[in-house]
């Protein structure tokens, strides 16, 4: 995974390059990007101001920074952004957050990048491909997290939808805090409910 970021004014634009392709803006009027496609509505629009064909027309500008390889695992859900929250350390950073087919979450420092995150999470033992059911390997070698996570800023919440052995049809709805990634009680059980998920797949980005 790859962050490419622009120098102009004080605004930050990422684009993450791979498996999947997204703009992420900090200005001073985001909260960040959330949700799949920025809004409830899937739109995707992302409403730029500052960014022009002039001034992202050079390497000095704009153009790659940095690439995240401790990755363990395929990324299908949209990496999501949250600008200005409180850390435990009691520092405001710009956070990225990215969950894999390995069912794992990472917490990026968008501003000071480095190859070790914030906090990493596993959450299970994803699903092996031949486990699955899945006969076309759109999905391989794991089926982990494959939606994009939701992110309520009100609660300092991350909503992930893992999919876990042993039942290969076992999906988890789980909650979990922001700065920490560690599981928090807003559900009935603590930290989760299930359902099986044979007719309920979730999708790559959605």
């Amino acid at each position: 995974m790859s962050i490419y970021c622009t120098t102009v004014g004080s605004l930050w634009s990422l684009l993450f390059v791979g498996v999947l392709s997204i703009g992420l803006v900090k200005s001073r009027a985001a909260s960040g990007v959330l949700t799949q496609n920025n809004n409830n509505a899937r739109t995707g629009a992302y409403f730029e101001t500052l960014l022009n064909p002039g001034n992202v027309s050079s390497p000095q500008k704009f153009g790659k920074v940095f690439s995240w390889t401790a990755i363990d695992g395929q990324i299908y859900a949209q990496p999501l952004y949250v600008r200005g929250l409180p850390w435990p350390d009691g520092v405001n950073r710009n956070v990225i957050y990215v969950a894999t087919e390995k069912d794992s979450v990472y917490a990026f420092d968008a501003d000071h990048l480095s190859q070790t995150p914030l906090w990493t999470m596993n959450y299970g033992n994803p699903v092996p491909w031949n486990l699955s059911g899945n006969t076309h390997r759109n999905l391989y070698p794991w089926i982990g997290i494959t939606s994009t996570p939701v992110i309520d800023l009100s609660s300092s919440t991350l909503y992930v939808v893992t999919h876990t052995v042993p039942r290969s049809g076992d999906r988890r709805l789980c909650a979990y805090a922001l700065q920490s990634g560690v599981r928090t009680t807003y559900f009935e059980s603590g930290f989760h409910f299930c359902w099986f998920g044979e007719e309920l797949y979730d999708r790559g980005g959605n």
